[in-house]
This record gives C-alpha cells, sequence and structure tokens, in this order.
C-alpha cells in the first residue's frame, strides 16, 4: 500500500516538474535564439533590425556620430522615432495605488559598445555605479541614472511617489542587466514631460565611475506637426480610449464577472478589427516605419523542437530512476538469475569434463571374481 502511495506521489511530482522542464527550456531556447539573431544584428550594424527585435513600432533609424572631443572608438548611438506603452503607478491622497497606462510618444535609445563600461565600483564601504544618462535641454539637464534603488542612487529613489513626475523620474530601475549587447531607454513624452528640461540638444554617457566617456548632439523634441508622430496620433489616440474603456469595465462593480468578461471581449475585438485597418493604412504607401518582427520569427518552430528534445531526455531519465526506486528488487532478481544460471551451468560442465578425464588416467582396479579364484 505504502508503495504505492509512493508511485502516485512520484508521477504527481514528476509530472508537475517537467511542466516546469518545458517552461524554463522554452524560455532559455527563446532567450538563446533572439539573443543570436541580435548578435548578428550588432556586427552587421544592422540597428533596424535590432529594434525590430526588441521594440515596437518606429520610425527609420539615426546613427548619431558623437562629438569629435570624445574618443568613441567603440561606441555607437542609435535613435528611432517610436510610440510605446509605458506603465507605472503611484500612490493618491488616500494611500491607494493608482496605475497610469498610457500609449506614448517616445524615441528608442539604444548604446552599443558601453556594456563593458558598467560594472559597480565601490568607494571603500559601499558599491557604487553611477553609470547614467545625461540630457541637455534647452532650459537645463538632467542625469538619469541607469540603476536606482535603496542601494544604488538611492538620492533619486522614491519609494512611494505621490504622482505621475515622481513615480517615473524615481522608480526602481536597472536598465544595465540586460545580456543582448546593448544598453537602451524608451525616451516617452511622459517622461520628457517630468524633466521639465525643454527639447533635448545633447546626450552625455557616463560610465560606472560617473565619468562622461560619449557625448553627441541630438535633437529630441516632441513636434507632433509633421512626419512619424503625426502619422501615429490616430493611433496614440484610439489606443489610449482603449486603455482607459478597460480600466472603466474593471472598475465597475456594477457588473457582474461574465458580464465584466463580455464586455472587455468586445472591446478588445473592437480594437483588434482597429489595429488590422489601420496597419493596412499605415502601411500601405512606400514608407521609412518599420514593426516589430512577428512571433513566428522571434519564436520559430525549432525553439519548440529543441525543447521537446530536452523533455525526451527529462522522461527517460525519470522513467530509469522509477525503475530503480520501485523495481530495484525484480532488476536484482533479473541479474541475479541470468548471472546463477550461467555460472551454473559453467560449472556443471566443468565438472562434467573433469570426470571424464579422470576416468581415462585413473586406473580401474577389479576384485577377483569367484572363477578366477578357484583356477588359482
Amino acid at each position: 500500500m505504502l508503495k504505492n502511495v509512493l508511485k502516485v506521489l512520484y508521477i504527481g511530482v514528476v509530472v508537475i516538474l517537467a511542466l516546469f522542464v518545458y517552461i524554463m527550456g522554452y524560455n532559455t531556447n527563446t532567450a538563446d535564439h533572439i539573443k543570436k539573431i541580435t548578435n548578428e544584428a550588432i556586427q552587421e550594424r544592422d540597428y533596424t533590425e535590432v529594434a525590430r527585435i526588441h521594440g515596437g513600432c518606429f520610425d527609420e533609424v539615426n546613427i548619431v556620430e558623437a562629438q569629435p572631443s570624445i574618443n568613441t572608438n567603440n561606441y555607437e548611438l542609435a535613435v528611432f522615432k517610436s510610440a510605446s506603452l509605458f506603465t507605472t503607478s503611484y500612490l493618491n491622497n488616500e494611500e491607494q495605488m493608482l496605475e497610469y497606462n498610457v500609449f506614448d510618444y517616445s524615441y528608442y535609445i539604444y548604446f552599443f559598445g558601453f556594456n563593458d563600461t558598467m560594472d559597480a565600483s565601490t568607494d571603500g564601504t559601499n558599491f557604487i555605479n553611477k553609470s547614467a544618462i545625461k540630457f541637455v535641454g534647452d532650459n537645463g539637464e538632467y542625469t538619469y541614472y541607469l540603476k536606482v534603488s535603496n542601494v544604488y542612487n538611492n538620492s533619486d529613489y522614491n519609494k512611494k511617489p505621490t504622482n505621475i513626475n515622481e513615480a517615473v523620474l524615481g522608480q526602481e530601475r536597472d536598465l544595465l542587466t540586460n545580456n543582448w549587447g546593448f544598453i537602451n531607454i524608451t525616451f516617452t513624452e511622459t517622461l520628457f514631460e517630468a524633466m521639465n528640461i525643454g527639447n533635448i540638444k545633447e546626450i552625455e554617457f557616463m560610465n560606472s565611475t560617473g565619468e562622461t566617456i560619449y557625448a553627441t548632439d541630438v535633437v529630441l523634441d516632441f513636434n507632433k506637426e509633421s512626419g512619424f508622430f503625426k502619422d501615429v496620433t490616430e493611433l496614440v489616440v484610439e489606443y489610449n480610449d482603449y486603455i482607459d474603456n478597460v480600466f472603466e469595465i474593471k472598475a465597475n462593480e456594477e457588473l457582474s464577472n461574465s458580464e465584466r468578461n463580455d464586455k472587455l471581449d468586445e472591446i478588445n475585438t473592437d480594437f483588434q478589427e482597429y489595429l488590422k485597418a489601420f496597419d493596412a493604412k499605415f502601411l500601405a504607401e512606400p514608407t521609412t516605419y518599420s514593426y516589430r518582427h512577428p512571433d513566428e520569427y522571434l519564436k520559430p518552430s525549432s525553439v519548440t523542437w529543441k525543447t521537446i528534445g530536452l523533455l525526451a531526455i527529462y522522461a527517460v531519465a525519470v522513467a530509469v530512476l522509477y525503475l530503480l526506486l520501485f523495481n530495484f528488487a525484480w532488476i536484482k532478481r533479473l541479474l541475479t538469475r541470468n548471472s546463477y544460471t550461467t555460472d551454473y551451468g559453467t560449472r556443471a560442465v566443468n565438472k562434467n569434463r573433469q570426470n571424464s578425464i579422470d576416468a581415462k588416467v585413473k586406473e580401474v582396479k577389479k576384485e577377483p571374481t569367484n572363477t578366477e579364484e578357484k583356477s588359482e
């Protein structure tokens, strides 16, 4: 009885672990695939391809030249106008956490070749990391640290922001931990307004000790009168209306769960239909605009097959372990029986052979018969 219970427990644990192995394997294989195609794009300096792997909707790339006074042999900066979903949260006057979600005008800013300059240093007592992007605007400058927490650059850290600006500038963040071979920031209009330094005219990049190792003149503004930002204005408005409707339905306590789900399904279907129509119009004519690669490219079938192969190895391993745990006595009897039969047969053959040899070489003495005794 106990053995049967243990078998059931074993199978249950194996199934749970199999699910874990599949998920972890799939995620790892996907990350390896994305890292591979990212590295290939970086080596070819195809930064538009990098953005199609890691970005969303964006304009053509602007590869910005560094200022001549800065030695930047190994550094490069790529900037794209874009539109991105931005999310943060803050506390209201009643200490309630409010979510802020907006589909925002933005810039993708990619720094290539900077990763080796980001290691944390120490002042003898504490670890420090002053890695940052300094934005220089018409009305001032703002140093945006890439690592902010209660340990790193904690003077900028705001654990309980009470408005959007505090949340945007003081949120915990770590932009140094990706393994893709670049450092990037999505510079949204919300972040731009929170800095309040006017239109950006220069960017500096600072290493972990706070030393400026790269500087360039670049214009970052959010003029929507022409170009990419004008062309995505309709999408931004419709997307934000969709977000507002979702939150309004979720907050409506008069709705039952089924009614709420039906309404969410309805507006989601309507929005997906709108996106299809917008995409068709947005990309109808020759354009410099690009989209993120589809999932079929970022997560190809080869990733799934690799994961299935890993799962097959796992299945073989747990099957062998099952036999060893619950059928060890049977395996032992099987092996022992084979060994005994072979050994016994060998010894029996040897014994017969030895007897046969002895019979030939030993002299056989007969007892005299009665007839032989009389003749004597």
